[in-house]
């Protein structure tokens, strides 16, 4: 008998810089899709009142415990991603320097 196991979230990391900083910043989250990642940064920088042209997306990556290495899943999840829902205050999130909405 084989037995039906639930999906479990991957995690995953999103690198990002500010405008003005000189540090890039990360964080990490535990979703079942990379895109889920932009959403949940997205809500974190809402609720910051950070404004979309002060953040430029250097990567999103997934972590596989078996190799315990990281992979890009930046276009991925920028490609599943509704441009409407890439604008944050107003304007669109930057990716390499470009905003998302235009390059999606």
């Amino acid at each position: 008998m084989v037995k039906l196991k639930h999906p479990q979230p991957s995690e995953y990391k999103v690198e990002y810089v500010l405008y003005g900083s000189m540090l890039s910043s990360t964080n990490y989250y535990s979703v079942f899709d990379s895109s889920e990642t932009l959403i949940d940064l997205l809500h974190v920088l809402n609720k910051k009142n950070i404004k979309s042209s002060d953040i430029n997306i250097l990567s999103i990556k997934e972590y596989c415990p078996y190799s315990k290495k990281w992979s890009d899943k930046t276009e991925k999840a920028i490609q599943k991603m509704d441009s409407e829902k890439l604008i944050v205050n107003g304007s669109s999130i930057l990716w390499k320097n470009n905003a998302i909405a235009e390059t999606a």
